[in-house]
C-alpha cells in the first residue's frame, strides 16, 4: 500500500511510503500528484492498484484509489520450491535442496528449508540451497518439507510444501526360546529375544506378545534379551509367541510367530 502525505505550506512536501521507507517528492499544485516510483522502491506489478492517503492539513484527509503508472515492472518476491528426492529419506546425513530465483536486478541472500514445520540450522546463503536432515531421530512416515527464500530487497517467499518419506530399516526381532513346537509343562516360560537396531538408532524397549493378546513387560536391555513369563492362565494346546521391539526413533518391528505347546 502507498501513502501520500500533502503537508499545507508553499512547497507542499509530500511522501511516498512503501516497505522500503521513505521517498521524498514534491508536487506543483495540490490538485496534481502525478509522481513516479522508481524500480525497487515498492512491491507491486504493472498497473498494480494502490490505495492513496492524501493528508491536506488540519484533520483533513482524502482517500482514493488509483493505478499505478510505470515504465518497468515492479521487482516480484523470489521464485522458490523444494527439489524432490530421487528416494526415500535415508541415515543421518539425508539430502534436502531447493531452487531460488530473485527477480531482475536483486539476489537471492538466504534460503531456509524447514522440515514439518521446523527450521533445519541457519538459512542457506549460497547455491546449491542444500541442507540436511538426520532421519535416525524421525520415525518413519510422510512428512512436509519447505523452502522460504528471501532477495536482497528484504522479500520472503515460501515454497509450497513438498511431501517426502522418511523410510529407514525397521529394528528386527526374533525369538530364540522357546524353540518351534517346544512343550511348557509349567507355570512359566522362559523367552529369549535376539533384536537389532537399524544404523544409527539404538533399541529403545523389547517385548513379547502371545496370542495377539496384551504386550508382555519390557524385556531388560542386552543382546540377548531374556525374561520368565507367567502362563498359568493359558489353556492346554498350541500358541503363538512373537517379539516386538521399538527403536530410539519409534519405529517397531515384530518377529515371526513361534508355535509352542502348553501341556
Amino acid at each position: 500500500m502507498v501513502y501520500i502525505e500533502a503537508k499545507a505550506g508553499p512547497s507542499r512536501a509530500q511522501r511516498v511510503t512503501d516497505r522500503a521507507g521513505v521517498i521524498p517528492f514534491f508536487a506543483g499544485v495540490a490538485s496534481d500528484f502525478n509522481f513516479f516510483i522508481g524500480r525497487g522502491d515498492y512491491t507491486g506489478g504493472v498497473g498494480a492498484w494502490a490505495r492513496l492517503k492524501i493528508n491536506l492539513g488540519a484533520g483533513t484527509t482524502v482517500g482514493m484509489v488509483t493505478t499505478l503508472q510505470t515504465g518497468e515492472p515492479f521487482p516480484q518476491p523470489p521464485s522458490v520450491m523444494v527439489v524432490a528426492p530421487g528416494a526415500a529419506l535415508q541415515g543421518a546425513a539425508a539430502t534436502l535442496t531447493a531452487t531460488a530465483e530473485p527477480d531482475t536486478g536483486l539476489s537471492i541472500t538466504g534460503v531456509q528449508l524447514s522440515f514439518d514445520g521446523n527450521p533445519l540450522g541457519a538459512p542457506v546463503t549460497a547455491a546449491p540451497f542444500s541442507t540436511t536432515l538426520d532421519t535416525t531421530t524421525v520415525r518413519n512416515g510422510t512428512y512436509n518439507v519447505t523452502a522460504t527464500a528471501t532477495d536482497s530487497k528484504g522479500t520472503s517467499r515460501t515454497s509450497p510444501a513438498l511431501p517426502v518419506t522418511v523410510a529407514n530399516p525397521l529394528p528386527t526381532a526374533a525369538v530364540a526360546a522357546p524353540t518351534p513346537n517346544a512343550a511348557i509343562a509349567g507355570p512359566t516360560l522362559a523367552c529369549t529375544v535376539t533384536a537389532t537396531a537399524g544404523a544409527g538408532m539404538t533399541l529403545a524397549a523389547v517385548w513379547c506378545q502371545i496370542d495377539g493378546g496384551v504386550d508382555l513387560p519390557t524385556i531388560v536391555a542386552g543382546s540377548m534379551h531374556s525374561a520368565t513369563l507367567d502362563v498359568t492362565a493359558l489353556t492346554a494346546g498350541a500358541h503363538h509367541l512373537v517379539a516386538k521391539v521399538r527403536d530410539s526413533a519409534g519405529n517397531e518391528g515384530v518377529s515371526a510367530p513361534v508355535v509352542f505347546m502348553k501341556l
